[in-house]
């Protein structure tokens, strides 16, 4: 498989900690293939790179969420590959959330995969559709909300106030 639309529903079991959805495409084996993440917790953003053996490893792109993903709920991606680009979309946007062009892919064909993370995940709906090698041409990337000055004041203070910090309990007493 090289040109084709990957789409499934995802989500972290309502007891999960965090959300960390992963799932591969043009994956040629295990050392050569593309991942994409929707990344909860500290992380909350998704995430697209290509792994590859000897050096060929690329992070392709790497964009802030604007929600945080919750466990028990269920999340829409699609990967379009088309010839050397590459869309993410999720939900039911129109426009995708990342556009790339990787020029220097050591592989262009491969299946799929689910899953890659150390944290459970249950996927649902998923489908493989063929697409044309030009399906990507003139798809632009869904403008990023750049936060204002006062915007980021206001998160920065919302955000300071509702820290808490960690305690150990006594480990053993002496």
């Amino acid at each position: 498989w090289n040109n084709y639309s990957m789409s499934f529903r995802a989500r972290a079991p309502q007891d999960a900690r965090q959300v960390q959805i992963w799932a591969g495409f043009r994956h040629y084996n295990r050392d050569y293939r593309y991942v994409v993440a929707l990344r909860g917790g500290a992380n909350n953003q998704l995430y697209l790179a290509r792994y590859g053996a000897e050096g060929s490893d690329e992070m392709l792109d790497e964009i802030a969420l604007d929600f945080t993903p919750v466990p028990g709920v269920w999340y829409d991606m699609k990967v379009v590959v088309a010839g050397e680009k590459i869309a993410v979309y999720l939900k039911d946007e129109e426009a995708p959330r990342i556009v790339v062009k990787d020029k220097d892919a050591p592989v262009s064909a491969g299946g799929i995969s689910l899953g890659g993370s150390y944290l459970p995940t249950e996927f649902d709906s998923v489908r493989v559709e063929p697409v044309e090698a030009s399906a990507l041409d003139g798809v632009k990337q869904r403008p990023v909300m750049e936060l204002t000055q006062e915007d980021k004041q206001a998160k920065r203070i919302r955000q300071r106030s509702a820290y808490r910090p960690f305690y150990v309990p006594l480990l053993y007493k002496a």
